[in-house]
C-alpha cells in the first residue's frame, strides 16, 4: 500500500498549517506531472538501492553505513531542491510566495521556511525528511538563495545541507507608499492660447497666465470620479475666450479673470471666489453660478496681448466694468448667493448713488455697478462686508491655503503650498540603490550619441526588444520599480506611433539639450510610462487615445523662459492631445516657461489622476524612496527561476 506522502507549510496567519500532497508541488514549467514524479522516484531509489548495496556487500563497517546514510541523505536534499523549486513555479502557491518574499523584503534577517517548519522537516519517503527556505533576497538583483537540509526524521539533526542560488524573474516590488500631492494637472508656466477640448478631474493648479481661444469641444474642471473630490486655483490672470468653460468643482480666482464671450448659461456649478476683478468685456450675457459667489475687489478689465496680461499691469477701464451680468441658479444659504466688499464699484442697493462705493471712489453713476439691472435671481441685500483672501479660501474648502495666506498675509501662498505639495523628481534619486540609466546608443545598434544634433528613431519592435536584449532578470540595476530606466544621449522620435500601442514599463529621462519630437503609443492596460524633462530637455509630444503614467517637467526647465534672445526664448515644450484622449496618472509641469497646448478635433482629452499608476512612481520621489513600504507581486506568467549554482555542505 503507497504511503500518502504529505507536506505541511505555514498558513498566512499565526502557526495555522494545512497538508498538501507534496507531489502537486513538483511542476516545473517543462515538465509534466509523471515526468516530475519519475525523476524524484528514480533520485530516491538510486539512493535506497546504492544504500543498500552497500549494505549487501558483507561489509558492516561503520564506514560503509556512513556512506550509504551520506548517499541517501544526498539524494533526499537534491529532490528537496526540486520540490522547493516546483513549489516556487506552481501558479497555485502564487499567494503563498508572494508572503514569503515579502517577509523578506520587510526584514532581510528573515529566513521564512517554504517546506517544512522549523520544528518539523517534511517526509519525503521512509527514513527520508527535509525542509527548505527562503535563507537570501536582494531586491536590487533579484538574486535569491533557498537552503535545503536533509535527515532521517522529521524532528532529528539534519544530516546534509545545500544552498541553491537563483536569479529571480517574474517579480515585480513596487513601492507601497502613496505619491506626493493631489494635483492631476499641475502648470507652473503660461498656458498660452490653448483651445478648448480638456477635461480635468479632481484637483488642478495653474501658477501662471491661462488663456483659452473659442473653438473645441469645452473646458471642464470637474470631481474625481473616485473620492468625488476637487477645486482649482488659478494664480494669476484669466482670459476666458469661449462660452462653454464649466466648473464644477470650487474654482479661486487670485488674480484678475476676463470672461469676454460668454452666454446665459450656467459656468460655475460649485462656490468660486474672486479675489480681484471679474469682467466681461460689456457683453450682455449673463454669467450663471450655482454656488455662492465672492468677489473682493472690483469689475475692471484686464488687458492681454499674444495670450498673456500686459505687464505693466494694464486695465482697458481705469473705472468700473458696470455691465457685468451674473445669474444665480441655486436657492438659499447653501447657493445663490454673491458676498461682497466696499470695493465693487456698485450703487447702493436700492440704487441710489449718493453715499454708495461708487460715489466714494468717484465713478460717475452711469458707470457704477447696478444690483437690479445686473443681477438676476441672486441673493446680495445684506452680504456687503470686508472679507480677505483667506475667508474665500475657507468657504471654498481650501483650508490649507488659507492657512498659508493667513500666516504669510501673502495671497501667493495659496498656490505656493499647493506647488510644494508636490513631489520634487530628479535623475539622482531615480538611480538610487545601484540603479543605472542605460542610453540610446546603448540600446540601438546603429545609433552613436552624444553630439548637440544626435538624433534616433525607432519603431515599437525596436521598443520592446530592448526588454528582450537587457531583461530585468539579468540586468535588474536597469530596472527600478520594474521600468526600464533610458536617458536620452540623443533626441528621440517614436517612427509608428500612429495607433499603435506599448504595454510595457519605461522611464525617459530627457535633459541636456535633446528632445522628444513625436507621437507617442497608446497605453496598454499593464503600461506605465513616465517622461521626465530637465532643464534643458524639450517635449513636442502627441498623444492618441490613452496615455498611462507621469508626465514631469521639472521647475528648472528652461522652455518658454526669457526675454527675445535668451536660451529658453525659443524653445517651448508642446502639447498635443488626441480627440477623447484619456491620460490616467497625472501631469505635473512644473516648468515656469510658455507652453503651447493643443487638442486635436473632436471629443475633450480627459485627465484623470489615478493614485494606482501613481504608486510605481513613489519610490522615484526625492525623499521618500527609503521610506516607502515596499509591495511584491507576481507579474503575468508567473515566477521564473534560473539555477546560477548549487553548493553542498561537507558533513
Amino acid at each position: 500500500m503507497k504511503k500518502n506522502i504529505t507536506e505541511t507549510t505555514r498558513g498566512n496567519r499565526g502557526n495555522q498549517q494545512e497538508s498538501i500532497p507534496i507531489l502537486s508541488q513538483f511542476r516545473k514549467r517543462n515538465l509534466n506531472g509523471s515526468a516530475i514524479v519519475a525523476i524524484l522516484a528514480a533520485l530516491v531509489f538510486i539512493g535506497i538501492v546504492v544504500a543498500a548495496m552497500v549494505r549487501n556487500t558483507g561489509s558492516q563497517s561503520a564506514t560503509s553505513r556512513g556512506y550509504g546514510s551520506a548517499l541517501m541523505m544526498s539524494s533526499t536534499v537534491s529532490s528537496g531542491i526540486t520540490a522547493t523549486e516546483g513549489y516556487f513555479l506552481n501558479p497555485a502557491n502564487a499567494n503563498t510566495v508572494i508572503s514569503t518574499i515579502q517577509s523578506i523584503v520587510d526584514n532581510p534577517t528573515n529566513k521564512p521556511f517554504i517546506l517544512g517548519t522549523a520544528d518539523r522537516k517534511q517526509e519525503l519517503a521512509d527514513g527520508q525528511y527535509f525542509r527548505s527556505r527562503l535563507s537570501t533576497f536582494d531586491e536590487n538583483t533579484m538574486r535569491a538563495m533557498f537552503e535545503v537540509e536533509s535527515g532521517k526524521n522529521g524532528k532529528g539533526k539534519s544530516l546534509k545541507t545545500a544552498r541553491a542560488f537563483y536569479s529571480v524573474g517574474g517579480l515585480e516590488i513596487s513601492s507601497g507608499g502613496s505619491f506626493p500631492g493631489n494635483n492631476t494637472l499641475f502648470m507652473g508656466g503660461n498656458m498660452q492660447a490653448s483651445n478648448k477640448s480638456m477635461r480635468v478631474k479632481g484637483y488642478a493648479t495653474f501658477m501662471d497666465d491661462f488663456t483659452t481661444n473659442d473653438g473645441g469641444s469645452g473646458i471642464a474642471f470637474e470631481p474625481d470620479s473616485i473620492t468625488g473630490e476637487g477645486n482649482v486655483l488659478f494664480n494669476a490672470a484669466v482670459n476666458i475666450n469661449d462660452a462653454s468653460v464649466k466648473f464644477k468643482i470650487p474654482a479661486f480666482f487670485k488674480d484678475d479673470v476676463v470672461i469676454p464671450r460668454y452666454t446665459n448659461d450656467t459656468m460655475f456649478y460649485d462656490n468660486v471666489g474672486f479675489n480681484k476683478n471679474i469682467s466681461t468685456e460689456r457683453s450682455p450675457k449673463y454669467i450663471g453660478a450655482v454656488g455662492n459667489m465672492w468677489i473682493k475687489e472690483g469689475l475692471r478689465t484686464r488687458s492681454f496681448e499674444n495670450g498673456m496680461a500686459k505687464v505693466p499691469i494694464t486695465y482697458i477701464d481705469q473705472g468700473a466694468e458696470f455691465n457685468v451680468r451674473i445669474k444665480g441658479y441655486g436657492s438659499g444659504a447653501a447657493g445663490g448667493n454673491l458676498y461682497y466688499t466696499d470695493s465693487l464699484p456698485a450703487k447702493n442697493t436700492d440704487e441710489s448713488y449718493d453715499n454708495s462705493n461708487c460715489a466714494a471712489m468717484e465713478i460717475p453713476e452711469y458707470r457704477c455697478f447696478s444690483f437690479q439691472n445686473s443681477l438676476s435671481d441672486i441673493a446680495y441685500n445684506g452680504n456687503q462686508r470686508n472679507f480677505d483672501t483667506p475667508e474665500i479660501l475657507d468657504k471654498l474648502g481650501m483650508t490649507k491655503e488659507a492657512d498659508a495666506v493667513r500666516a504669510s498675509s501673502n495671497p501667493n501662498k495659496a498656490a505656493e503650498i499647493r506647488r510644494d505639495s508636490e513631489p520634487i523628481l530628479n535623475p539622482q534619486n531615480i538611480t538610487g540603490a545601484g540603479k543605472q540609466f542605460l542610453t540610446l546608443d546603448s540600446l540601438i545598434p546603429y545609433f552613436s550619441g552624444g553630439g548637440q544634433w544626435s538624433a534616433a528613431s525607432v519603431s515599437l519592435n525596436d521598443v520592446n526588444g530592448w526588454y528582450a536584449k537587457y531583461p530585468e532578470s539579468s540586468y535588474p540595476q536597469y530596472y527600478n520599480e520594474g521600468h526600464l530606466l533610458v536617458r536620452l544621449n540623443g533626441s528621440l522620435a517614436f517612427n509608428d506611433a500612429a495607433n499603435k500601442t506599448f504595454d510595457n514599463k519605461i522611464a525617459f529621462i530627457v535633459d541636456d539639450g535633446y528632445n522628444i519630437n513625436s507621437k507617442y503609443y497608446n497605453s496598454g492596460e499593464n503600461a506605465s510610462t513616465l517622461i521626465y524633462v530637465g532643464q534643458k530637455g524639450q517635449l513636442n509630444m502627441e498623444f492618441q487615445k490613452n496615455f498611462r503614467g507621469l508626465i514631469y517637467v521639472d521647475d528648472s526647465n528652461e522652455c518658454g523662459i526669457g526675454a527675445n534672445g535668451s536660451p529658453g526664448y525659443n524653445k517651448q515644450n508642446t502639447f498635443t492631445w488626441g480627440p477623447d484622449c484619456v491620460i490616467e496618472g497625472a501631469v505635473l509641469l512644473k516648468g515656469q516657461g510658455r507652453m503651447n497646448w493643443n487638442t486635436s478635433a473632436g471629443g475633450p482629452a480627459v485627465f484623470i489622476r489615478n493614485e494606482e499608476i501613481l504608486k510605481a512612481f513613489a519610490g522615484f520621489v526625492s525623499g521618500s524612496g527609503a521610506n516607502t513600504n515596499k509591495v511584491v507581486s507576481i507579474k503575468p506568467g508567473g515566477v521564473k527561476l534560473k539555477r546560477l549554482g548549487l553548493y553542498y555542505d561537507l558533513k
